[in-house]
């Protein structure tokens, strides 16, 4: 049971921890992120990588990112519905989310580095992103995640809805 709430209150959060600031196309009310990572934070996640043997590439706006398969068709974007499955865990290895039967929801409603790394996949399509807290839940605590957290996400993206 305790899973169950620990995925269910993950979930809330995503979806509810973004700016939903309107635009004027399509009834979208999602404005792509423009939140960039400090160089503190950037040196942080490197050195994150490096201490644990693995490689990934670094986005402009600060995330690291790492695609196992890019996935075919049609990229979503700020304003698109997607069904994803994904893992979430804090850089100290503690797991908060794992939403392996998949979740529903619109790009530009969840934390801003997922807004800049689903666009990166297709539908199929795999990442793993190491997300620094300005671009997670910055000095914000949540149920299982610690104020100025950095967090790793592995995320399929099955569908744009």
């Amino acid at each position: 049971m305790y899973k169950y709430l620990l995925i269910l209150t993950a979930s809330v959060i995503v979806i509810a921890s973004c700016d939903k600031t309107p635009i004027a196309t399509g009834g979208c009310t999602y404005t792509p992120s423009t939140i960039k990572a400090t160089a503190a934070e950037i040196a942080y996640i490197q050195n994150y990588l490096t201490t644990n043997g693995l490689t990934a590439t670094q986005d402009t706006s600060g995330f690291f990112y790492n695609i196992s398969n890019p996935g075919s068709g049609t990229n979503p974007t700020v304003c698109s519905n997607v069904l994803v499955q994904y893992t979430g865990w804090l850089f100290s290895g503690f797991k908060f989310a794992d939403e392996t039967g998949g979740a529903t929801f619109r790009v530009g409603a969840v934390i801003e580095g997922w807004q800049k790394a689903l666009p990166l996949l297709k539908p199929g399509g795999v990442i793993t992103i190491y997300i620094p807290p300005s671009m997670a839940y910055g000095a914000t605590a949540t149920a299982t995640i610690p104020a100025n957290s950095y967090l790793k996400f592995y995320i399929k993206l099955v569908a744009i809805q």
